[in-house]
């Protein structure tokens, strides 16, 4: 609490920082999104709802600020008007001192990128683990809203932070085991700034604007370039995740990729830079007849890449988020247990891919001392999840497209969900 008190104290003396809004500019509606996590994923997640903000005001300038890692992609969309990149690290300082030099640094990225963004409305849509970040930076902005969640809107939260709710002019409520698309539109639904949309439309559609960012990316030359067959259908399997306990042994990749070979299927074996030496691990693994593509595109390439595959399989990261929301068929591992708390940082009921074929697969019990979700260094639960079952999804899911379905490990229970 006195973390949150002094985070807001610092926030509110840094607010002498010359404003740049005029009149002229309030009567124009200007909309900023801050979003300072720095995972792909996340990102993804929040495109549905940036297209439907665009879709209700067509003629309004939108802004976004972002992790910088996250800024290239978001550049590429059609619909923002600029992307500010702020470099704030990926941990959330939790000491009265890291809170100042992260307030600070927020500060000083305003002051240097963001004195000329005069918005109107500020949204921040993250909760939970955005703790002041984000609403830090649109209380730097002097936007006359700012929308936010609640900070008591995660079950796991029993009591409000009152010293981070201060920074919003408005507190949205709800959306609790809500998957995270949706619960990003409730925001904006509550706030007035979109129309009632049909219930699940933002977590299966095919995003337009990611589709279109891999549309314009020249193909056949990135093909020629990482040795991929245009002509001959392909899957992709991407072994990296940003946590070891999200990696899916690769001997058990290795076992589904001779799978898809006995299918006829060519496989790409796909990673950013720092997976690559798990990518190569894997290639050797399997006999060295897959395509590997370890660290050799960079985001928007992958996206363009991902585009052309006919199957896409991996662990709880970035690409999976891209397969299923350009709608490739995707089969995702999770590590957190049938019936967790919805809400939890990895229950697959909150942060699956978004798209209209999805499959994850997950433990049906975690292993001990692990509960609800996998709690290890290492591989742990996840390893309850056997090649077989990822298989089995396979065949199921050729049967069943339009289901965003749930596997789980060992048991084969299965529960679909209409797209």
């Amino acid at each position: 609490m006195l973390t949150f008190r002094w985070s807001v104290n610092l926030a509110r003396a840094l607010r002498i920082l010359p404003q740049s809004t005029s009149i002229a500019q309030e009567a124009e509606e200007r909309f900023l999104i801050v979003n300072l996590t720095p995972h792909l994923g996340d990102s993804i997640m929040m495109m549905p709802m940036i297209e439907s903000l665009r879709k209700a005001h067509p003629q309004s300038r939108i802004e976004c600020a972002v992790e910088a890692s996250i800024a290239p992609l978001l550049r590429e969309m059609p619909i923002v008007d600029c992307v500010y990149a702020l470099r704030l690290g990926n941990i959330p300082p939790i000491t009265r001192a890291l809170v100042t030099h992260r307030i600070l640094r927020i500060a000083q990225y305003y002051r240097q990128q963001m004195r000329c963004s005069a918005p109107t409305t500020c949204v921040m849509p993250r909760w939970g683990d955005d703790l002041f970040r984000s609403n830090i930076l649109g209380y730097l902005t002097g936007a006359r809203r700012r929308i936010g969640f609640a900070s008591d809107v995660s079950a796991a939260q029993q009591h409000p932070l009152p010293y981070r709710d201060a920074l919003l002019t408005e507190l949205i409520h709800g959306g609790r085991g809500v998957h995270e698309p949706e619960k990003f539109c409730l925001l904006l639904r509550e706030a007035g700034l979109i129309p009632n949309a049909n219930s699940g439309e933002a977590s299966t559609q095919v995003i337009a604007s990611l589709q279109h960012i891999a549309d314009k990316t020249d193909w056949p030359n990135l093909a020629e370039r990482v040795g991929v067959d245009r002509n001959l259908p392909f899957a992709v399997v991407a072994p990296g995740a940003s946590m070891p306990k999200r990696q899916w042994p690769i001997e058990y990749w290795a076992e589904v990729m001779a799978d898809l070979r006995a299918k006829d299927m060519k496989v790409v074996v796909l990673t950013g830079a720092p997976d690559a030496n798990l990518a190569k691990q894997l290639h050797e693994l399997s006999g060295g007849w897959a395509t590997l593509v370890a660290g050799k595109t960079s985001v928007v390439e992958s996206v363009a890449l991902i585009s052309h595959a006919k199957m896409f399989f991996g662990n709880d990261s970035g690409p999976g988020h891209i397969a299923g929301a350009l709608g490739v068929p995707t089969f995702i591992l999770f590590i957190a247990e049938e019936n967790c708390d919805p809400d939890g940082p990895s229950a697959p009921e909150r942060i699956h891919p978004i798209g209209p074929h999805v499959v994850f697969c997950r433990p049906a019990k975690c292993l001990p001392p692990c509960v609800s979700c996998c709690e290890a260094e290492e591989a742990h639960c996840i390893k309850t999840i056997l090649p077989s079952d990822v298989i089995e999804s396979t065949s199921r899911k050729r049967t069943s497209d339009g289901f965003v379905t749930t596997m789980t490990g060992r048991t084969g229970r299965e529960i679909e969900h209409t797209a």
